[in-house]
Protein backbone atom coordinates (compact mmCIF):
# COMPACT_ATOMS: atom_id res chain seq x y z
CA UNK A 1 0.00 0.00 0.00
CA UNK A 2 1.32 3.11 -0.94
CA UNK A 3 1.42 6.24 1.90
CA UNK A 4 0.62 9.66 0.70
CA UNK A 5 2.09 12.21 3.19
CA UNK A 6 2.23 16.01 3.17
CA UNK A 7 5.03 17.41 5.31
CA UNK A 8 4.54 21.52 6.09
CA UNK A 9 7.71 23.27 6.93
CA UNK A 10 9.18 26.60 6.30
CA UNK A 11 12.59 25.58 6.98
CA UNK A 12 14.14 24.53 4.20
CA UNK A 13 16.51 22.16 5.37
CA UNK A 14 14.49 19.95 7.72
CA UNK A 15 11.34 20.04 4.65
CA UNK A 16 13.92 18.37 2.32
CA UNK A 17 15.39 15.82 4.53
CA UNK A 18 11.96 14.74 5.89
CA UNK A 19 10.75 14.41 1.91
CA UNK A 20 14.21 12.51 1.15
CA UNK A 21 13.10 10.50 4.46
CA UNK A 22 9.51 9.45 3.39
CA UNK A 23 11.03 9.02 -0.29
CA UNK A 24 13.20 6.91 0.90
CA UNK A 25 10.55 5.11 3.00
CA UNK A 26 8.20 4.83 -0.48
CA UNK A 27 5.76 7.42 0.37
CA UNK A 28 4.42 9.45 -2.06
CA UNK A 29 5.55 13.39 -1.24
CA UNK A 30 3.85 16.85 -1.62
CA UNK A 31 6.64 18.88 0.44
CA UNK A 32 5.37 23.02 1.01
CA UNK A 33 6.52 25.70 2.86
CA UNK A 34 4.24 27.45 4.75
CA UNK A 35 0.72 26.99 6.36
CA UNK A 36 -1.41 28.36 3.78
CA UNK A 37 -0.14 26.17 0.85
CA UNK A 38 0.02 23.33 3.36
CA UNK A 39 -3.79 23.58 3.21
CA UNK A 40 -4.25 24.35 -0.46
CA UNK A 41 -2.32 21.06 -1.12
CA UNK A 42 -4.37 19.74 0.99
CA UNK A 43 -7.54 20.45 -0.64
CA UNK A 44 -6.15 20.39 -4.11
CA UNK A 45 -4.01 17.46 -3.70
CA UNK A 46 -5.72 15.38 -1.37
CA UNK A 47 -6.01 12.45 -0.14
CA UNK A 48 -3.06 11.96 2.45
CA UNK A 49 -2.58 9.16 4.51
CA UNK A 50 0.08 11.56 6.91
CA UNK A 51 0.04 15.58 6.95
CA UNK A 52 3.22 16.49 9.11
CA UNK A 53 3.65 20.03 10.23
CA UNK A 54 5.99 22.13 11.86
CA UNK A 55 4.45 23.91 15.05
CA UNK A 56 6.67 26.60 14.97
CA UNK A 57 5.91 28.58 11.91
CA UNK A 58 6.17 31.90 10.64
CA UNK A 59 2.78 33.34 9.28
CA UNK A 60 0.65 30.34 9.52
CA UNK A 61 1.36 27.59 12.84
CA UNK A 62 1.18 24.63 12.99
CA UNK A 63 -1.77 24.79 15.65
CA UNK A 64 -3.97 26.85 12.39
CA UNK A 65 -2.79 24.16 10.62
CA UNK A 66 -3.84 21.35 11.97
CA UNK A 67 -7.64 23.49 13.35
CA UNK A 68 -7.93 24.16 9.40
CA UNK A 69 -7.40 20.15 8.29
CA UNK A 70 -9.45 19.13 11.21
CA UNK A 71 -12.23 21.62 9.79
CA UNK A 72 -11.75 20.18 6.08
CA UNK A 73 -11.30 16.57 7.56
CA UNK A 74 -11.76 15.53 11.56
CA UNK A 75 -10.61 11.91 10.59
CA UNK A 76 -6.97 13.36 8.91
CA UNK A 77 -3.86 11.72 10.46
CA UNK A 78 -2.09 14.86 11.56
CA UNK A 79 1.70 14.81 13.49
CA UNK A 80 3.13 17.81 14.65
CA UNK A 81 7.10 18.65 14.74
CA UNK A 82 8.56 20.23 17.71
CA UNK A 83 11.03 21.12 20.08
CA UNK A 84 8.63 21.37 22.88
CA UNK A 85 8.22 18.90 25.38
CA UNK A 86 4.62 17.00 24.73
CA UNK A 87 2.82 18.96 27.50
CA UNK A 88 3.98 22.40 25.93
CA UNK A 89 2.61 21.00 22.67
CA UNK A 90 -0.32 19.69 23.81
CA UNK A 91 -1.29 22.76 25.94
CA UNK A 92 -1.33 24.92 22.94
CA UNK A 93 -4.64 22.95 21.09
CA UNK A 94 -8.09 23.53 22.03
CA UNK A 95 -9.58 19.94 23.05
CA UNK A 96 -10.63 18.37 19.99
CA UNK A 97 -8.02 20.11 17.74
CA UNK A 98 -4.90 17.74 19.22
CA UNK A 99 -2.71 16.17 16.63
CA UNK A 100 -2.42 12.76 16.76
CA UNK A 101 1.10 12.25 16.91
CA UNK A 102 3.62 14.93 18.63
CA UNK A 103 7.29 14.21 16.66
CA UNK A 104 10.43 15.83 18.80
CA UNK A 105 13.29 17.18 17.59
CA UNK A 106 16.04 15.97 17.52
CA UNK A 107 15.40 12.30 16.54
CA UNK A 108 11.86 12.93 14.46
CA UNK A 109 13.95 11.05 11.84
CA UNK A 110 13.37 7.34 13.67
CA UNK A 111 9.89 8.39 14.70
CA UNK A 112 8.80 9.20 11.18
CA UNK A 113 10.00 5.63 10.22
CA UNK A 114 8.17 4.28 12.88
CA UNK A 115 5.23 5.74 12.03
CA UNK A 116 5.00 5.22 7.90
CA UNK A 117 6.13 1.76 8.11
CA UNK A 118 3.62 1.55 11.16
CA UNK A 119 0.40 2.72 12.29
CA UNK A 120 0.03 5.05 8.93
CA UNK A 121 0.04 2.20 6.62
CA UNK A 122 -1.26 -0.43 8.09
Amino acid sequence: VQTCALPIYDDDAVRKSTGVLLDSLGADVVAVTDGKSGIAAFRDQGPFDLVITDLGMAGMDGVAVVRAIRELNPQQKIAVVSGWSEREVRSRFADGELPDIVLHKPGMGEQLQDLIRGSVVS
